[in-house]
């Protein structure tokens, strides 16, 4: 069971369900008051544990929201550096942490311009699709959020 998560420019981040859902919780508890609605999509995200492939691109939520996303990333980062020192020396059963840290590198190299196949659990870019993701599509029917 897996999970993978396109950035911008295509590339994937692709880990087992245990390491992502972990790193998507402690995203959606750095979310600020008004990325709510985000933060409870990325939960549900997380109950989607058991499914045998699940995640989601980047490219279909809206700019704010990938903002809001990658602040909350960084913050979540920034937070376990404090408490566990840099990743190189984390423990190896710290896969949040793990898939965390690898996502930030990815992301540091698409800013840098580099190309997805710089680094990238694909052999290739994954295409987008045009398909906007609906934060009030939720898998369980207690928690959607009606527009």
């Amino acid at each position: 069971m897996s999970m993978t998560l396109v950035l911008e420019d295509g590339r994937v981040l692709w880990g087992s369900n245990l390491g992502m859902t972990g790193m998507l919780e402690k995203i959606a508890e750095q979310l600020p008051p008004s990325g709510a609605k985000l933060a409870r999509w990325l939960e549900d995200k997380c109950e989607h544990g058991y499914a045998i492939f699940d995640g989601f691109d980047m490219r279909g939520l809206v700019p704010e929201d990938r903002e809001a996303f990658w602040s909350a990333a960084e913050n979540d980062l920034r937070r376990r550096i404090d408490a566990y020192g840099p990743p190189q020396i984390w423990d190896k059963t710290h896969h949040s942490g793990a898939c965390l840290a690898r996502l930030l590198e990815m992301r540091a190299s698409m800013l840098r311009g580099e190309p997805p196949s710089a680094m990238n659990d694909f052999l290739e870019p994954f295409e987008f699709d045009g398909t906007m993701e609906d934060l009030g599509d939720m898998w369980s029917a207690q928690q959607y959020i009606p527009e």
